[in-house]
């Protein structure tokens, strides 16, 4: 849901409070409502809906414990489209009568997102990764900012194709960032099917960085997870298809979840593209990553979107050059 400018500007002002709040520990802070009367057509009372539409988003969990549960839950996929978990996994739980969050945690979660952005800029080497959600991308202007690599959608499944893919696998070779096309991985169709899709619409091109895969949950995979032994069947297929054309190890892009299911401890050959935009890989034990997404709110000029995903590579940018095909 696209919140109005004036929602948009309550919203921004609640979270700097939060964050000042969180900052200063026993100082009472003030968060204004949207709207008058809003809890009589929310579950939530009217404070508690600012601060679920500031802190959660589809990056979370939550779950709800107390009286009108279901429709809570409801609203809060609706207006955040975060996704309902149970208690014993959320990251965000909604209690009781008073719809408190879990301060310990938040107060843990937002200390930890304030380290993200040191230490991430502590690599020297930065990228972005890029969808139509960014509409026209101006490549120099990234290029100027000094964004040294680029993930670009490719593919999806055995069919889709991104609007912007050409468009911008054309415009970047105009440039020196050295660039990756990605496929978002489909549990739905073969590996071999996939890979295909992906070959015939990518190519090959010399001194693009090997191809990603993009595994993460979608739609109801969401809820019901693929058995693992599948996933990973279908996966193996298609790695093994992009490597064999294009001689080098294709990258694995995993989110936090999705790698704790489907591929520690068992793609550990291959270059590993980790998100993490809470916290550091390390703190979930993932030593071993080649690149981090560290933010997927970050801000660069040169292209229509709001917001990037925001890149490093663990390597200096002789080691990263040393990646692309011949």
């Amino acid at each position: 849901m696209i919140a109005n400018n004036a929602e948009t500007h309550v919203l921004q002002r609640a979270f700097r409070n939060i964050m000042n709040a969180l900052a200063r520990p026993g100082r009472l802070g003030e968060v204004e409502v949207l709207r008058a009367g809003a809890e009589e057509e929310n579950p939530l009372p009217a404070h508690f809906e600012v601060v679920v539409k500031t802190l959660v988003d589809q990056a979370v969990t939550f779950a709800v414990s107390g009286t009108r549960e279901q429709e809570a839950t409801q609203w809060v996929v609706l207006n955040t489209h975060s996704h309902p978990a149970e208690l014993e996994q959320a990251d965000f739980i909604l209690k009781k009568r008073r719809f408190l969050i879990h301060a310990l945690f938040c107060i843990y979660l937002f200390i930890l997102a304030a380290l993200v952005r040191p230490i991430a800029g502590s690599y020297e080497v930065k990228g972005v990764d890029v969808a139509r959600y960014q509409g026209e991308v101006d490549w120099s202007a990234f290029s100027e900012q000094g964004i040294a690599f680029a993930f670009i959608k490719a593919t999806e499944g055995s069919s889709h194709v991104d609007m912007r893919f050409q468009e911008n696998w054309e415009a970047v070779a105009k440039t020196s960032i050295l660039a990756a096309p990605y496929h978002f991985l489909s549990y739905d169709s073969s590996g071999a099917a996939q890979a295909e899709h992906y070959i015939t619409t990518v190519g090959k091109r010399r001194g693009m960085l090997p191809p990603a895969v993009d595994v993460e949950f979608y739609g109801d995979y969401y809820d019901t997870p693929m058995e693992p032994r599948k996933a990973r069947e279908i996966l193996g297929d298609l790695l093994e298809a992009l490597e064999k054309f294009y001689g080098a190890k294709p990258i694995i892009y995993a989110t936090r979840s999705a790698y704790t299911l489907y591929i520690k401890d068992y793609f550990t050959d291959y270059p590993l593209w980790i998100r993490g935009v809470y916290y550091p890989p390390f703190l979930d034990g993932i030593f071993s990553w080649t690149f981090w997404q560290y933010s997927d709110r970050g801000r660069l000029y040169g292209h229509e979107g709001v917001h990037i995903d925001l890149n490093v590579y663990r390597g200096t940018l002789d080691e990263l050059q040393g990646l692309v095909i011949k």
